[in-house]
């Protein structure tokens, strides 16, 4: 009996490793090879460039003050001006004592002349009994002749004077006159000193482009322009794009370049923070989706070799010709992909 036990056992734990050994197998056992596993992306256009930036006019200048004590400004502060209106009237002291000084040498030219020209008539008259052989008659030629040559060196430096004097006279009360139509703005805070500043209607953009990005807009890209506080938007174009940087950057922002676009004072006013969007149209791939300048397009689960054209930048390539935003291809060729094959993708 007690054999029969210990051949049963025998026979239990010989089944129970034979059972061990196939669950060892069984979870050893190499699994079946899937093929390699593709990426589908789907080919979308660069995204725009935004800058932000702000809203001045067009042209701004500080105007000078004419010579003399400020007698009287025109204009008040945000108000409307055309170009040649008169802004500020002064009063020149020095040039008030010029035309003076001018005026008294005028006058006393103009007696001395009037002297002379009685002369002149006096000899003309002592001449008109006389013959040229008759005595005395050469010397009165002469006097007269003299006579006349300073009347008329006289009435040259008499011109000459009321030239000045016409100059004078207009620095006494000089004007200062818009050079531009605009819009004025008068600080009086300083006595006897304002400072007036003309700022023209029309308004631009105003904003920086850094030099990585530079190449993407140039005069007359159309652009986008969005206040920031209303919303309101304009299209518009590049109108300026600086040639030398305004300011240098370090190593991680480089430098900046100045960029300009035309808006109306219709939809934005001066000072404001808006925001520049200037479209791209260029398509960006993964440049390991590239081989040999083919990608995979992938449709209904086969693939399709397609020749494109464009340029290896760093990890991107910029398509130009070949691929459309919209279409879908395989990210992670190998060698193994070939025209025309089925694919297990992530799609």
């Amino acid at each position: 009996m007690k054999k029969f036990f210990t051949k049963k056992r025998l026979i239990i734990g010989g089944i129970a490793l034979i059972c061990l050994l196939c669950l060892i197998f069984f979870l050893n056992k190499p699994k079946a090879d899937k093929g390699p596993h593709y990426q589908v992306v789907t080919v979308a256009k660069t995204a725009d460039l935004t800058l932000t930036g702000s809203v001045i006019p067009n042209q701004s200048q500080v105007l000078d003050l004419p010579n003399g004590k400020v007698q009287n400004i025109a204009v008040v502060n945000g108000q409307k001006v055309q170009r040649g209106e008169t802004l500020v009237t002064a009063y020149d002291e020095t040039a008030a004592q010029e035309v003076a000084s001018l005026q008294a040498d005028i006058s006393k030219q103009q007696r001395s002349q009037n002297n002379q020209q009685r002369t002149i008539a006096n000899l003309q008259r002592q001449m008109r009994g006389l013959s040229q052989s008759d005595d005395g008659y050469s010397e009165l030629q002469s006097q007269l002749t003299e006579a006349q040559n300073q009347v008329a060196d006289a009435q040259a430096d008499l011109n000459q004077d009321n030239t000045k004097l016409a100059a004078a006279q207009a620095k006494v009360n000089p004007t200062l006159t818009a050079p531009f139509d605009g819009i004025i703005a008068v600080d009086d805070s300083k006595q006897n000193h304002p400072i007036l500043t003309l700022y023209s209607a029309g308004l631009q953009f105003k904003g920086y482009i850094s030099e990585y990005d530079y190449n993407k807009v140039k005069v007359d890209t159309p652009v986008t322009v969005t206040a920031t506080a209303t919303n309101h938007h304009q299209d518009t174009k590049v109108s300026f794009l600086a040639t030398f940087p305004a300011r240098e950057g370090g190593k991680s922002n480089g430098s900046k370049y100045e960029i300009h676009a035309d808006l109306s004072p219709e939809n934005f006013m001066n000072g404001q923070t808006v925001k520049l969007a200037a479209r791209q149209n260029e398509l960006q791939i993964a440049a390991k989706a590239v081989r040999k300048n083919h990608v995979f397009v992938y449709q209904h689960g086969k693939v399709r070799a397609v020749r494109i054209d464009g340029q290896a930048k760093g990890n991107v390539f910029v398509v130009t010709d070949g691929l459309k935003a919209g279409q879908k291809i395989i990210a992670n060729p190998d060698t193994q992909l070939k025209d025309g094959d089925s694919i297990d993708s992530n799609d």
